[in-house]
Formats: C-alpha cells, structure tokens, sequence
C-alpha cells in the first residue's frame, strides 16, 4: 500500500468514528450543531491561501450562521513515532487559523516521541493513539473534570516506550483520557456522549453458555402447557432484580422495545399487544439484554431494539454481537428444548425424514414440508415462524440453502 493510499485509509477511519460520534444524535452539539468535513481548506493570512485539513469539526451556536469552535484533526499513520517536527508543523497551522476558536488533535497508532509528546503538552493538543483493529472497545461515559496525576506508566504508553495496553490514550492539558467522548467533551466540541452498543467489547458466548442462563433463570414451573407464561417472568424479575416493565408506550422511530439500564426498566412498544408472537418475542429479547449484558450497563445507559431484530433473526451480519446473543437467549428462551425436540422426533418420524434435519431451498416439496412444521412451532409455542426457524437453525434441524427467504415464503402465508 503506498503512502498516500495507507493515510487516506487511516484518515477514513477517524472520520467515520467522528462521524457516530456526532451523527448519534445525543450530542450537545450533534447534527444540528455540527458539521464534519474530510480535506477541507481554511485560509491562513500567512499563505494567502488556505490551509487543508485531514479531517476538520465546525460547531455552531443555535441560529448561528457562522461557526464558534474549529476542531482540527491531524491523522498520522506512520511506520514509526509521531516526530517532534510534525507536531510542531501542525501547531504552526492552528496558529495560522488562530482567528478561529480552534483546537487541534493528532491521532496516530504507533505513538510519539519523547519530543513530540512535549511540545503537545506544552502546546495544549490532544495527543491520541488508537488501535490498529476497527472495533472500538473503549466507549464509555462522560467523567467528571478533574485533574489527575500522572504516572510514569500512563505518559511512557503515550510517548511510546511501553507496549501500547489501551486501545485509546489521549493527554491534554494535563489530563488523560482512555476515549474519544470524554477528550471530546474535555476539550468542548460535545457535552456528552451515549455511544452505540456496537462499540461495546462483548464477550463471546457459545449457545450452551447462553442456555445455562436460561435455565438459571426460569424453571418448568414457568411453562403452562409449554408455553412460556411470561408475565410470571416479569414478576420473578422484579422481585429478584429489581427491574420494571412498561408495556402502555408508544415508542418513536420504529423502536419494539427498550431497555433502560440506569433506570433498570424495560419498555415495549404497545403497538405490539395487536401481534402476540411479536410482542411476546421482543420482551423476551429485552429480557436476554438484561441478563446477559447487564454488566455492560456504566458503557450503555440505553438500548434500542427495531423490526430487524425480529424479521431478519439469520441475518447476523446486521446484528451485533450483542444482538445476536439476545436473539439466542429469547429464542430458547421460548421455545424449551425437552418439548421441541419431542415435537421435531414426532414431526420427522411423520413426515419420514431420515437424515435428522430439514432441508429448505427453492423446491416446493422441501419449502412445503418446512412451512408445515414452522407453523407447528408457530401455533403450539405462540412464536412467529422466523423465532422458529432461528432455533431450529441453530439445532442443527434445519439447512437453509435460500439465502434467509424464509421472508419472501412468508409472504404467502397470512400467519408468516
């Protein structure tokens, strides 16, 4: 990869962190306060020209048709450490843009030097070393300013001396910072952040892991007649956790349900109540969150779950880690697997399948002979027939050779 090309790559990298951060929504300043641009030029008086940026943040005051605050990003991806030279090229700009309210930050991955980490200091910018990986492991919330000491370890992993541990470490005005938001909010470009659950590092868990929560969590006494009794579950949780469910709402923007960590509260959307196996299926995925990620709470005030989460159920790569784990917690969660592998037993041996899975693919035999059983599952479990498919997926009972179309079979059906 050549210099330019290996620069423009990190340099998108940066935007597109800035961009979420800005883009979320629930900055101060947000989209309607912000604008972001990559390569955009500012005129220096020195020049007589303008200077271009790698990556540059306008904030506006409201009403405002010219911005009050300048963010300039510098992004390096050296071979080697940030040079001193660098450093102080850079501050010569912002100096030369110093009509403005401008604050500068350097983001590299390797580090900087000695020198460079310096002048910095002495300069006021925001030195920042990030991760080689895109995933961002390191979000979390705004902190209180106050000054910190700093030790020996924390300044030799920003200049470089030591093995790079965190994934993000900024200095700036005598202060550290492990994240983007709170240099960010430091430095005044954002009031807060609540940043989005794809960022969370997530532990990986298998579908035996997944299962012995769930069945540390409920008994068969929770069942009637296979049937998850779901309000019992609510009233167990909330004397065991301490949790609240709101189910009377209407939430906004397409969103089923909710979770609220801090309040340690679930929201459904009450338009559910109109399809049971939906709304059924949505407080169960909520319920999966709580449990299962409950310990992510100081990196996640809220949680917000729209239609994929249940159309697209086999589609992981529109869902998160986090998705996906809720996904396999409410899918066994309702559909038990004593009763389910009974009913399977029943249904091959019927049906004579004989080589211990369905196959499903664009014959109409097989499509049909699947469909049949779904809307089995479907009617004797009260879930809709994708929650079906998703756990008998991942059973290993069901081969799907359509490309998830299960949606497009559905659409036939007026009980899909």
């Amino acid at each position: 990869m050549n210099t330019t090309k290996k620069g423009d790559t990190f340099e998108n990298k940066i935007y597109s962190i800035l961009c979420d951060l800005l883009a979320n929504g629930d900055f101060f300043v947000g989209g309607k306060n912000s604008k972001i641009f990559k390569k955009k030029g500012y005129y220096s008086k020195e020049r007589a020209s303008d200077i271009i940026t790698d990556i540059s943040i306008e904030t506006y005051m409201p009403g405002a048709d010219n911005f009050s605050l300048l963010t300039i990003i510098e992004c390096k991806n050296l071979n080697h450490k940030v040079p001193v030279d660098d450093i102080e090229e850079f501050d010569s700009k912002l100096r030369q843009l110093g009509e403005h309210n401008t604050k500068g930050m350097v983001f590299t991955k390797l580090g900087f030097q000695k020198g460079a980490y310096s002048v910095g200091k002495s300069k006021k910018l925001g030195l920042c070393v990030v991760e080689d990986k895109n995933k961002l492991n390191w979000i979390n919330y705004r902190k209180e300013k106050s000054k910190v000491n700093i030790s020996s370890s924390i300044v030799s992993r920003i200049v470089g001396e030591a093995k790079i541990e965190s994934n993000f470490c900024a200095y700036n005005c005598n202060k550290t910072f492990e994240n983007i938001p709170d240099l960010l909010i430091d430095i005044g470009v954002i009031d807060y952040y609540k940043h989005k659950a794809k960022y969370v590092e997530v532990k990986f868990l298998t579908e035996t892991e997944i299962s012995t929560y769930v069945s540390n969590l409920i008994n068969e006494s929770y069942y009637s007649n296979n049937i998850l009794d779901l309000n019992k579950l609510c009233k167990q949780l909330e004397e065991s956790h301490n949790i609240s469910f709101e189910f009377d709402e209407h939430l906004n923007d397409s969103i089923l349900g909710k979770i609220n960590y801090s309040e340690n509260k679930i929201h459904i959307d009450n338009h559910l109540k109109e399809n049971n196996t939906k709304w059924r299926f949505t407080l169960a995925h909520e319920i999966g969150h709580f449990i299962l990620h409950k310990k992510y709470s100081c990196q996640l005030s809220e949680m917000y779950d729209k239609e994929i989460t249940v159309n697209d159920l086999c589609d992981q790569s529109q869902n998160t880690r986090m998705e996906i784990q809720a996904n396999l917690f409410a899918s066994q969660l309702l559909l038990p697997i004593k009763p389910l592998l009974l009913l399977t037993n029943q249904y091959f041996t019927k049906e004579r399948i004989y080589k211990g899975y369905l196959y499903l693919d664009h014959q109409g035999i097989n499509q049909y002979t699947v469909m049949k059983f779904l809307t089995q599952l479907q009617e004797y479990f009260h879930v809709s027939k994708s929650v079906a498919k998703y756990r008998l997926i991942g059973l290993s009972l069901l081969k799907d050779d359509t490309d998830n179309s299960l949606r497009n079979i559905m659409r036939k059906s007026p009980n899909g």
